[in-house]
């Protein structure tokens, strides 16, 4: 692709000679075609080398380049897909399209392919906004490529999505997606069928169905996910009804890390399926802050759990169910309406140096910190403490049938009762330097 630049009157840098480019080409010293390859473009920093003017001008293909206005008001699909295909043509590595600021309404999905990167200033700069409903544009951006991406843009249909639509859909390998948001939709992010991808100081606001969801259906498989630097919020409590985030069926190697999920009926859930479910993986400095429902972790196995927080205002703060080899450290367990941790037949697992402190300051009974059932095994709780318990019946309860465990070293006060309550000794249990004020 060849970019010109209408410039008619050069002058040098002393100000002393103007000639007038017109001129040049009227005399025929030069050919009129492509005038910008006699052009030289050459910047004042320290080794830069002397360049002509359309082969700097080729650096980034612009929407602007194909007509595109930015206004609010023109339809630019056609533009952008022009765009688009002119990036995945440049080269066998593609190139990037550069989006001015400004609002580009679009009526059917962006699709981008292999090597493409759409490329704006800023999330609150450049808006791609779908002017059709979800059902009519299922998708708002189609990242069905590999090694392509978004990047500085904000996504988003015209009004609220009740019943459909997703802002971006990334099903490629070595995606990268970074400092961008999506609003409005039924889906914010849907991720799957792509292996390497990360996704980067984004935010996503007041989705009805899902935040960000990894996976395709129960039976498939995605891995390598890297997510980061995130804040995926609601103001309606309403919003997020199958959760911020939501796994489903086998994925590995997911890191979820330095994000908050907040305002949400659910912060997280995730559904195996008939697959292994979520596999060799680790939270770190993650906010599950549910205001209505506790967030749900089913089938998760090998996996850990670093200097989180848990808040369940309605509920629960967190719900282990059949999930095997879990590391929850340095936690934090706060503000909830019943049980801090609920674990329904886990096994392998480990609870260590964690702050369970206000848990529980509403009304209501028979709530605990740790919550055990008796199906789990195989479990330690270490190092572990809380005052300030209001309601909390307990800090540590341990039905009937659990096994093989060790309680070591924890020290909790001000719980209404006592702080085990454990309605039967299991075999091959341990009780050590447990206390109580």
């Amino acid at each position: 692709m060849m970019s010109l630049l209408n410039l008619n009157t050069l002058r040098t840098l002393d100000g002393e000679h103007v000639v007038n480019v017109s001129d040049i080409l009227q005399s025929g010293l030069l050919p009129t075609k492509d005038a910008t390859i006699y052009i030289g473009y050459k910047s004042e920093a320290s080794g830069y080398v002397l360049r002509t003017l359309a082969d700097k001008l080729e650096d980034f293909i612009s929407l602007k380049d194909f007509s595109a206005k930015g206004n609010n008001t023109t339809d630019e699909t056609a533009a952008i897909n022009a765009a688009i295909s002119a990036a995945a043509a440049y080269s066998s590595r593609g190139a990037g399209v550069y989006c001015p600021a400004g609002w580009y309404n679009v009526s059917a999905t962006i699709t981008v392919p292999d090597n493409v990167k759409l490329i704006g200033p800023g999330l609150k700069s450049t808006l791609i906004r779908c002017t059709s409903d979800g059902g009519t544009v299922g998708t708002i951006i189609n990242i069905s490529g590999s090694n392509a991406g978004i990047k500085g843009l904000e996504i988003r249909y015209s009004s609220a999505q009740n019943t459909a639509g997703t802002g971006v859909v990334s099903t490629g390998s070595n995606n990268i997606l970074a400092e961008f948001s999506v609003m409005h939709c039924y889906n914010g992010i849907k991720v799957y069928r792509g292996t390497g991808q990360r996704i980067t100081k984004f935010e996503i606001y007041d989705c009805k169905n899902i935040g960000l969801l990894v996976g395709q259906n129960n039976t498939a498989f995605v891995d390598d996910i890297f997510v980061d630097e995130y804040i995926i919020s609601s103001n309606e409590l309403t919003n997020f009804s199958l959760g911020s985030v939501r796994l489903v069926g086998r994925v590995e190697a997911l890191f979820l890390g330095r994000g908050d999920l907040i305002g949400s009926i659910y912060p997280f859930t995730s559904d195996p399926g008939t697959t292994q479910g979520l596999r060799f993986s680790n939270f770190n400095q993650v906010f599950f802050d549910g205001h209505a429902t506790a967030a749900l972790f089913n089938g998760v196995n090998h996996t850990s759990f670093t200097d989180c927080w848990f808040s369940g205002r309605g509920d629960n703060s967190a719900i282990f169910q059949n999930c095997f080899s879990l590391n929850l450290k340095g936690i934090r367990c706060y503000n909830n309406n019943y049980q801090g941790f609920q674990f329904i037949d886990c096994h392998h697992f480990t609870i260590d140096n964690s702050d369970f402190s206000f848990n529980n300051t509403s009304s209501g009974t028979n709530k605990d910190d740790i919550w055990i059932g008796g199906k789990c095994s195989n479990f330690n709780i270490t190092n572990c403490f809380g005052y300030e318990a209001g309601v909390t019946r307990s800090a540590i309860y341990i039905n009937l049938g659990a096994t093989n465990y060790t309680l070591r070293d924890n020290k909790f006060t001000a719980r209404a009762q006592a702080v085990i309550v454990e309605p039967s000794t299991a075999s091959g249990s341990i009780v050590v330097g447990m206390q109580t004020i």
